[in-house]
C-alpha cells in the first residue's frame, strides 16, 4: 500500500522536480524531502496544504491516497473540461463532447471557416490552451484523431492556397509540434511537413506562406527551443527521433529555372552539434555537400550570393532587373563558432571543409579555420596538454610567434582578488617562464627564413612557400642560391613596403600579391617596429634580440610599477589608519583646551601629512604636498561677469556668481589657514624659522578641516 512518501515521490518525479527544488518551494531542505520519500517521517500538519497545492493534488489524496468522489455532471462545462485535461481522461473527454475536430485550430482558422460561435469561443480557447499547457498525450490524441475525420473536401478547402496543414495550427505551431512529438504522432508531423520547416521568429503575416515559393525563408517557422526539446528530451519517444534521423535538408522543385532549396539551415546544424546528435549531423552535412555539386551548374555572372541565398538577376520588360532565389546553401558559421568555443578540433575540421566547399562553389567567404588554428584547438582541447604546448599552439601562426601577446597572458586580468599584490608578483615570475619557453621561436618572416637558410633547408622553404601560395618564392628556391631567397624575403616580407615595379619585375600575379599583402598585414599587427627597439636591420639577430628584450622589459616595468603603486598605497593606508586612530579630533581639541597649542599644531600637521599621502597620493615635503592640494582643490571659481555689466548678462549669472564669490572666500581662507598651520609647525620645530600668529580658534578650524579630509 502506498504511503504519503510514495505519493510525494511519484508526483515529484512526474512533475520533473528534484528534491532540492521541491524543498526550496516549501522553504525546506532536500534532506527533509528525502526523509519523507524514504518513509522516515511525514510532513507536519502546517506544511500539508502547501505541499498538496505544489504537487497539484488534493489534500485528501495526499493524506489517504483516495480522491474525493467527483460528480462530473454537477460541474460546469469549462471546469469539467479542465479537470479531465489535467487527469488526461480521454474517455470522459470524448463522452462529454469536447473532442471536436477543430478544437486545436487557431482562432483565425476557426473564425474564417465558421467553426466558432460566440458561445463556444471562450470555452474552446480555454480547452486548447489547457491541452498545450498540460502536454498530456491521451486527450491530445483524441483531438488529433477527431481532426483526421474531417471530410477530405472540407480539409482541401481549409488548405486552399497552402501546401500543409501547418497553417491550421499556426498560432500555436511550436506547442502543436511538441505535443505531436510527445504523443509519438509522426503521422501528423508528416502531414504538416515538419521535415521542411525552418527555424526563426514568426509574425502575423507568416501564416499563409509556404515552401511553394522559392525563397526558403518563406516557410513555416518554429523556434530552435522546440527542435532542441524534441532532439534531447527523454519524454519524446525514440520513433520520433528515428523519424528525424531521416530528415531531408533539400527539396528539389521544378520551376522555369532550376531551384535547390534547403530548410533548417544553418540553425539546424548548430542545434544538432549542441545537442550532440552527431550521426544526424553527419547525414545532414553529407546531403548538403552532395547538393553543392548540383549548385555549381547554377553559378553564373548574373548571380550573387547573399545571406546564404544564391540570387539570379534577370531583366524584366521595363528594362529593370528582378531577383530570383535559385539556391540556398549558407555556411555553418554558428556551428563552427560553437566548435571553436569547445576547442573541438574534429568538428572544426569538418565544418571548415564544408564552408570551404560553399566558398568555392559560390565564390564567397564563409568562415574557415586553417590547419594551424585547428591544431591549436586540438592542443587546447586535450586535457593532457602541458602549458608550453598550449602557449605555443595559441600564439604561433605561419611559423611565427606573437611574442608580445604571449607575454601578455601573464598579465593579471582579475583585479577584484583580495590579494592583487600576490597575483602581480606571480605574474612577474610568469613572464620569465613564458620567455624561456618561446625565446627561440621566430617573431618575424625574415628571422623565420633566415633560420631555414642557416640550415640550408631549401626543401622546407619550398614547402612553406607552396603552402602560403608564394609561387615566386618557390622559383627563388629553385635557383638554390640563398642570397636570391634572402633578397626575396627582405623585399616582399621585410619592413619596407615593396613597390609596384618590384612586384612587376618579379612577375608576381595578383593572387600571389594578395597572399603577400595578407602575410605582411598579419606580421605588422604582431611585430614591434624597429624604431621602438632602437635596432637596425629588420629581422636581423640584433633586431630580434632587442625586440624580445623590449617586450619583456616593457611588461615587467608595467607590473613593477603596479606592485610599487599598490605597496606604497598600502603603506600610506596603514600609516593613515595608525595616525588617524591615535590623533583624533577629540584628542587634538583636548590639547587645545589644556592650552598645549604647540603639541596640537605638531600632531595636527602629522595627521595632515598622512591624509594628503593617503587620500590624494601626494609625496614629498608638507610644503609641496600642501601647495599641490591648494592648486588642485582650493583654486577660486572663475566668475561669469567680472564687471557687473548688464551687457554681459549680469542678471542671468548674478545668483551663481554670488555663490561663487562666497565659496572663493572660503577657499582662500582655508588655503591661508593651512599654510599658517604649516609655518607655525616649522617654527615650533625650528625656532629660527619664520613664525606666524595662529589663534586658538584658528587651530580649532584647522582641526575641523584636516579631520574631514
Amino acid at each position: 500500500m502506498k504511503t504519503i512518501g510514495d505519493r510525494i515521490k511519484e508526483k515529484r518525479k512526474e512533475m520533473g522536480l528534484t528534491q532540492a527544488q521541491l524543498g526550496e518551494t516549501l522553504g525546506l531542505t532536500d534532506k527533509a524531502i528525502s526523509k519523507w520519500e524514504q518513509n522516515e517521517g511525514n510532513p507536519d500538519f502546517a506544511t500539508l496544504p502547501k505541499l498538496a497545492q505544489t504537487l497539484g493534488m488534493t489534500l485528501d489524496y495526499l493524506i489517504s491516497g483516495v480522491e474525493p468522489t467527483v460528480n462530473l455532471e454537477d460541474m460546469d462545462a469549462e471546469k469539467r473540461a479542465l479537470y479531465l485535461i489535467e487527469r488526461d481522461d480521454a474517455e470522459n473527454f470524448v463522452k462529454y463532447g469536447y473532442s471536436k475536430p477543430w478544437i486545436l485550430f487557431d482562432d483565425l482558422t476557426k473564425s474564417s471557416f465558421g467553426y466558432e460561435s460566440r458561445q463556444s469561443r471562450r470555452l474552446e480557447s480555454t480547452i486548447r490552451a489547457a491541452v498545450y499547457k498540460s502536454r498530456k498525450p491521451n486527450v491530445f490524441n483524441e483531438l488529433i484523431n477527431s481532426y483526421l475525420t474531417i471530410d477530405k473536401r472540407k480539409k482541401e478547402s481549409l488548405l486552399y492556397g497552402t501546401l500543409s496543414s501547418a497553417s491550421l495550427f499556426y498560432e500555436n505551431l511550436d506547442d502543436f509540434v511538441i505535443l505531436c512529438a510527445l504523443a509519438g504522432r509522426t503521422d501528423i508531423l508528416d502531414e504538416i511537413d515538419f521535415k521542411f520547416f525552418a527555424i526563426g521568429k514568426r509574425s502575423n503575416n507568416d501564416r499563409n506562406v509556404n515552401y511553394g515559393v522559392i525563397d526558403p525563408r518563406c516557410t513555416y517557422l518554429i523556434s530552435r527551443d522546440t527542435l532542441e526539446f524534441i532532439l534531447t528530451s527523454e519524454d519524446v519517444p525514440q520513433k520520433v527521433k528515428d523519424y528525424l534521423s531521416e530528415m531531408e535538408f533539400f527539396r528539389v522543385q521544378k520551376y522555369q529555372r532550376p531551384a535547390q532549396i534547403a530548410f533548417m539551415m544553418p540553425q539546424i546544424i548548430g542545434i544538432l552539434y549542441e545537442s550532440k546528435q552527431f550521426a544526424l549531423l553527419e547525414s545532414a552535412l553529407e546531403q548538403v555537400k552532395n547538393y553543392l555539386e548540383t549548385c555549381k551548374s547554377l553559378v553564373s555572372k548574373e548571380c550573387e550570393y547573399r545571406d546564404g541565398i544564391y540570387m539570379r538577376f534577370e531583366r524584366n520588360g521595363w528594362g529593370g532587373k528582378t531577383e530570383a532565389p535559385i539556391a540556398f546553401v549558407p555556411g555553418v558559421n554558428f556551428a563552427i563558432t560553437k566548435a571553436e568555443e569547445n576547442h573541438d578540433a574534429e568538428w572544426l575540421k569538418k565544418f571548415s571543409d564544408f564552408n570551404t566547399l560553399v566558398n568555392q562553389t559560390f565564390n564567397v567567404k564563409c568562415r574557415v579555420f586553417g590547419e594551424e588554428e585547428i591544431e591549436m584547438h586540438r592542443v587546447k582541447g586535450n586535457p593532457n596538454s602541458d602549458y608550453a604546448d598550449i602557449l605555443k599552439s595559441t600564439f604561433i601562426r605561419h611559423g611565427i610567434i606573437n611574442y608580445h601577446e604571449a607575454l601578455n597572458t601573464a598579465m593579471p586580468t582579475d583585479h577584484s582578488k583580495e590579494d592583487i599584490l600576490k597575483s602581480l608578483k606571480a605574474s612577474l615570475q610568469q613572464l620569465d617562464k613564458i620567455h624561456e619557453i618561446v625565446k627561440d621561436i621566430p617573431i618575424c618572416f625574415p628571422e623565420l627564413f633566415e633560420s631555414m637558410l642557416q640550415k640550408n633547408d631549401m626543401k622546407a622553404i619550398f614547402m612553406y612557400a607552396s603552402k602560403e601560395g608564394l609561387t615566386s618564392l618557390q622559383d627563388a628556391v629553385l635557383t638554390n642560391d640563398s642570397s636570391v631567397v634572402r633578397n626575396w624575403v627582405n623585399t616582399f616580407l621585410g619592413n619596407v613596403e615593396p613597390t609596384d615595379s618590384q612586384f612587376a619585375e618579379s612577375k608576381i600575379s595578383e593572387t600571389e600579391k594578395g597572399n603577400i599583402v595578407a602575410l605582411r598585414k598579419w606580421q605588422s599587427s604582431i611585430c614591434i617596429p624597429p624604431e621602438k627597439v632602437e635596432a637596425s636591420g629588420f629581422g636581423t639577430p640584433d633586431y630580434v634580440k632587442k625586440a624580445k628584450s623590449y617586450s619583456l622589459k616593457k611588461l615587467k616595468s608595467i607590473l613593477e610599477e603596479q606592485i610599487e603603486k599598490i605597496t606604497q598605497s598600502r603603506k600610506r593606508e596603514e600609516n593613515y589608519q595608525r595616525v588617524s586612530t591615535k590623533i583624533t579630533d577629540d584628542y587634538l581639541l583636548a590639547l587645545v583646551e589644556k592650552g598645549d597649542f604647540d603639541s596640537a599644531v605638531v600632531k595636527l600637521c602629522t595627521r595632515l601629512e598622512a591624509a594628503l599621502q593617503y587620500h590624494y597620493g601626494y609625496d614629498g615635503e608638507l610644503f609641496e604636498m600642501l601647495k599641490t592640494y591648494t592648486e588642485n582643490y582650493l583654486q577660486p571659481h572663475e566668475l561669469h561677469n567680472l564687471w557687473d555689466d548688464e551687457d554681459n548678462d549680469y542678471e542671468r549669472f548674478k545668483e551663481e556668481d554670488e555663490e561663487f564669490m562666497e565659496d572663493n572666500k572660503r577657499r582662500e581662507a582655508t588655503s591661508r589657514l593651512l599654510h599658517k598651520l604649516r609655518i607655525k609647525r616649522n617654527h615650533i620645530l625650528h625656532p629660527a624659522a619664520e613664525d606666524t600668529d595662529l589663534s586658538q580658534d584658528d587651530i580649532k578650524r584647522c582641526i575641523s578641516i584636516v579631520c574631514n579630509m
